[in-house]
């Protein structure tokens, strides 16, 4: 074993913000974003298909709704009473709305089976995002640099649906950073974790 083995190897860690058009229901109009929005059920496999073949474990931190096959089971479970910020929202992408109201697409809003697909895979954990996206204190943190050489952790997220535009380019640099991931790996021994198991991880004393 080298030296540098020896040493900490460095943690990656990727998280994704797993929201469909919750995460962007209070900015934009359904019409502007539903073809992209749709297009999140081809990524996500895509995601899941490079993270096993480069032994990338992630955290999917997923709107609780989206678990939801309708509206009216996305109802049942809604905390009661709602909010005002959700009640807005709701009122919005016309949910719990007389039938014949506009409607927001469900499949822009709804993914069990994404859902199913994210837990089943090796590696992946699903996170809570909150069950209507609603917005909660940010912790701030997020380290700025990569460097497996000092046993740093690096921590990448970004949303699925950030892949729907420019996807080919999108998915040939994720590969990128990807591949050079491995090569730390296969050079000193860093690892992949999600976020679960780094917090699991025993913390060093001089922390």
């Amino acid at each position: 074993m080298s030296k540098c083995a020896q040493k900490n190897p460095g943690t990656l860690v990727i998280s994704l913000d797993f929201e469909m058009f919750w995460g962007m229901a209070d900015v934009s109009a359904a019409s502007n974003l539903a073809s992209s929005m749709r297009r999140v059920h081809e990524v996500v496999p895509r995601l899941l298909k490079l993270f096993e073949t480069y032994g990338v474990h992630a955290t999917w931190a997923t709107v609780g709704g989206m678990m939801a096959h309708d509206d009216a089971e996305f109802l049942r479970y809604l905390p009661k009473p709602a909010a005002p910020q959700t009640a807005r929202m709701l009122d919005k992408l016309g949910i719990g709305q007389p039938d014949g109201a506009k409607k927001c697409p469900r499949e822009i809003l709804y993914a069990p089976e994404l859902i199913h697909k994210v837990a089943a895979a090796p590696g992946q954990e699903i996170g809570t995002h909150t069950y209507s996206h609603y917005y909660c204190s940010n912790a701030d943190s997020t380290p700025e640099a990569f460097a497996a050489e000092r046993g740093e952790v690096y921590h990448t997220y970004w949303h699925p649906h950030n892949f729907t535009e420019y996807t080919e380019n999108n998915f040939r640099q994720l590969e990128r950073f990807l591949a050079y991931y491995q090569k730390q790996r296969d050079r000193y021994g860093m690892q992949s974790l999600n976020m679960s198991e780094l917090c699991r991880l025993e913390v060093p004393d001089h922390i």
